[in-house]
Order: C-alpha cells, then structure tokens, then sequence
C-alpha cells in the first residue's frame, strides 16, 4: 500500500505509520541517544525523540557531522547486522515514515545497528559530495570498507 505514490506522499498515512509503529512496539515519545554508526566504524550519537522519524534522525546525524545541508540528500540510514568475523550485512535502507529508534529497538538484539551511507549509484554525484570535506571522509570512509569487503569475497 505503501508504494502507491499518491498514499506513500500523503502525511496522513505517513503519520498513521508512525503512530503505528511506536503503538505496536509501545515506547512512550521520549528523548533518547542514538548511535549511528559511519562506514569506518565511528559512531555519532544524537539526541533525538522516539518518535522521529528517518528523515530528522538524518538530518540530525548529518548536522552533527557539519555536512551542508544541500548534500544530505545524496545519504541514507540504513539497518545492518554485525557478523561473527566483524564485518556486517545490510538488511535494509530505512524507510521515510519509519521511527528508527523504534525499528531497532524492536529487533531486541545487540547485532543490529544504524549506518549512515551514501544512497546513490551514478557516480557523477560524486563530484558535488567531494567537494565538501565532511562528504569526502563520508564517501572516503565507505569505498574502504566496500573495497575490503570485494576483497574478501574474492
């Protein structure tokens, strides 16, 4: 339902999610500190509320970071799992509507955390995001890890 465009770009429904989501797992709207972590495995915490969802918990991420807010656009959290030799999985991008203190603290386990990536593929982006010192360690920071991680797959 959510990806009909007319209900996905109606806040009423996006509101309606929300309030479900923080019903269902029953967490009380509070200020709480979250850790999102970076590609190189740095963490920013923020103070945000439970119920905010992705878009301000982004913004706060990337404010804290001082990256201009034309380029916070070009990232996105996402939800990974650690793995038991040290790396980790993607299990997916965090959705607009959705609380992500909610959504993890509803997973119940330690393994899972938020990483701030960048979110797209046509690297001619990456012309503008290297053009700011603060997107150039973001960006930096991810291609060392992703290489890394080619490597061991071969």
């Amino acid at each position: 339902v959510r990806q009909d465009t007319i209900l996905g770009a109606s806040e009423t429904f996006n509101s309606f999610l929300r309030q479900s989501q923080q019903e269902t797992q029953q967490i009380p709207t509070e200020e709480v500190q979250l850790e999102v972590f970076l590609s190189n495995c740095q963490k920013v915490k923020v103070s945000i509320l439970t119920s905010d969802q992705t878009e301000d918990v982004l913004e706060a991420v990337t404010n804290k970071l001082d990256l201009p807010e034309d380029l916070i656009g070009y990232f996105s959290l996402y939800l990974i799992r650690d793995t038991s030799d040290g790396s980790f999985s993607f299990v997916r991008k965090l959705q607009d509507f959705e609380l992500p203190y909610v959504s993890l603290t509803s997973l119940r386990h330690r393994d899972y955390k938020i990483i701030l990536r960048k979110s797209y593929w046509d690297s001619s982006y990456d012309e503008d995001v290297m053009e700011n010192r603060v997107g150039l360690n973001l960006l930096y920071a991810q291609v060392g890890v992703d290489n890394e991680e080619i490597e061991e797959f071969q």
